[in-house]
């Protein structure tokens, strides 16, 4: 029997063998470190025996998880790739083919990595049937963007879908790039959307923000260039883009790539008609009108105009009113894309069956230089030829009362055959602001009162004219320091009692 003394030489000896092969095991050795290849890249790659070259993109998270794509030049066709890379710079993964079948891809790196910085591309071999094939790629751009000194090659207005595959998710995004490449829009997941603001240089790599409403996330990756003039878009479907996002501690690789379209409303739509109108932006201080045409396929053509600005406004209508596309103001340096969503509901019958209502109104949310901006607009159906003056038409004297604020005051405007309205508002201490706004054909009215220490105030309601046409009376909302107030109003054309 061994004696006590010589047992414990062979337990220490036991203990420390074990603690080596824990520590070789990575047990112990605290947390892993983070790739040295983390960031997204995009890559032109070459085939020879499969004459196949075209576009490697891909972004690689802080565990070295790879998510991407190669896009075959001459075919057109997007093959996708996901695989891992340890920082030794050896990668694998698996290359999908359009029809579902996965062939093995094993490589290495050239470059140190360290976030991008140093790797200028490397060799891999994709295996098909048991036969091996040599590959090489080039990496195009990988690191932070360089904003153009001039106009941004990437300027213009972009709607894709986006998906992070190791995390399920998906959704949409609709941005503008401005012409020194600043982004602004929006990014959609679940039931939230998040204002998305970054930049992108002219060599296509991207850096932003997305402001969730539970929480920010920060992108970084690259974007393909838009088709040259002329050129023929890419179909749905199609990956033009790969990033890398980063939210709560955690980074996960994603893909942007074309959207399927939503199927148009079956002809003819039930908004299709000429509407003329009004809109407001109560929260940047903005007001004008819109004009625009539905053709009976849902496509909507037309503009907003805010005093002298014009922006050609451009979107799809659903059939259930749901709509979303771009306004445009000016070009060049000074062009402003602003995307715009929303909805919009038929006025006085029609708006089903193929009847087309008597007027719309709805609701949506513009991007304002960089931030999100709620509206609300109604129009008429555009009428031409005689009879067509505003119902409103004529001179108004009245009262009006905040009553949150325990405050009265008076007015008087009058309204021209077009629906403009011009007159003055004043406060019950007596300050008295010049008006300007204007009324559709269904009571939808809004404006903005000037007063001369330079306050501006909108205002944004309804009104109705009483079964003599002479009286009217309404509601509005008005905007002091950023606050809404409810405020009541009653009137009478000039000359009538009750003025």
């Amino acid at each position: 029997m061994r004696s006590a003394r010589s047992i414990l030489p062979l337990l220490v000896a036991g203990a420390l063998v074990l603690s080596a092969l824990l520590l070789a095991a990575g047990c112990g050795g605290g947390p892993k470190a983070d790739s040295l290849f983390q960031g997204a890249y995009r890559a032109s790659y070459a085939i020879p025996d499969l004459d196949e070259n075209g576009t490697f993109s891909f972004s690689i998270d802080q565990e070295g998880r790879m998510v991407g794509s190669f896009v075959d030049a001459r075919t057109n066709q997007t093959r996708g790739f996901s695989g891992t890379v340890n920082n030794a710079g050896g990668f694998s993964g698996q290359r999908s083919e359009p029809g579902g079948t996965s062939f093995p891809v094993t490589g290495v790196f050239a470059g140190a990595g360290s976030s991008g910085v140093g790797t200028s591309g490397g060799d891999f071999r994709l295996t098909q049937n048991g036969v091996s094939r040599q590959g090489s790629f080039t990496v195009v751009t990988g690191g932070s963007p360089t904003l153009p000194t001039f106009e941004s090659a990437f300027q213009g207005a972009y709607t894709l879908a986006w998906s992070l595959p190791g995390r399920n998710q998906s959704g949409t995004t609709s941005f503008s790039v401005d012409a020194r490449g600043a982004i602004t829009g929006l990014f959609t997941r679940a039931s939230e959307t998040g204002l998305f603001t970054g930049a992108i240089g002219n060599n296509g790599h991207f850096e932003g923000t997305i402001a969730y409403p539970s929480g920010a996330a920060a992108l970084a990756g690259t974007l393909a260039p838009p088709p040259a003039n002329g050129g023929a878009p890419p179909a749905a479907g199609t990956t033009v883009g790969n990033f890398t996002q980063s939210e709560n501690g955690a980074s996960v690789p994603g893909v942007l790539s074309i959207p399927t379209p939503p199927p148009p409303a079956a002809p003819p739509s039930p908004f299709a008609g000429t509407y003329r109108g009004n809109y407001s932006l109560p929260g940047a201080g903005e007001r004008g009108s819109v004009n625009f045409t539905i053709d009976p396929s849902g496509v909507l053509t037309g503009s907003f105009v805010s005093g002298a600005r014009v922006g050609s406004f451009s979107a799809a209508v659903a059939g259930d009113g749901t709509f979303s596309g771009t306004i445009t103001f000016g070009s060049g340096q000074t062009q402003e894309v602003r995307s715009i969503a929303g909805k919009m509901a038929a006025l006085g019958g029609g708006g089903s069956g193929g009847a087309s209502p008597a007027g719309v109104a709805g609701d949506f949310v513009q991007t304002v230089t960089g931030a999100l901006q709620p509206g609300t607009f109604e129009a008429s159906i555009a009428a031409t030829g005689p009879g067509t003056d505003s119902n409103f038409l004529g001179a108004y004297d009245g009262s009006w009362s905040n009553a949150a604020l325990g405050e009265t005051g008076t007015f008087q405007f009058t309204i021209d055959a077009e629906g403009q309205m011009l007159g003055s508002f004043r406060r019950e201490n007596g300050r008295t602001g010049n008006f300007a706004g204007s009324v559709t054909a269904a009571g939808r009215w809004s404006g903005v009162v000037n007063y001369p220490d330079g306050e501006r105030v909108t205002l944004d309601g309804v009104m109705a004219l009483n079964d003599a046409k002479n009286r009217i009376n309404g509601n509005y909302t008005e905007f002091l320091a950023g606050v809404a107030y409810d405020v009541t109003f009653t009137g009478a054309r000039r000359g009538e009692p009750g003025a």
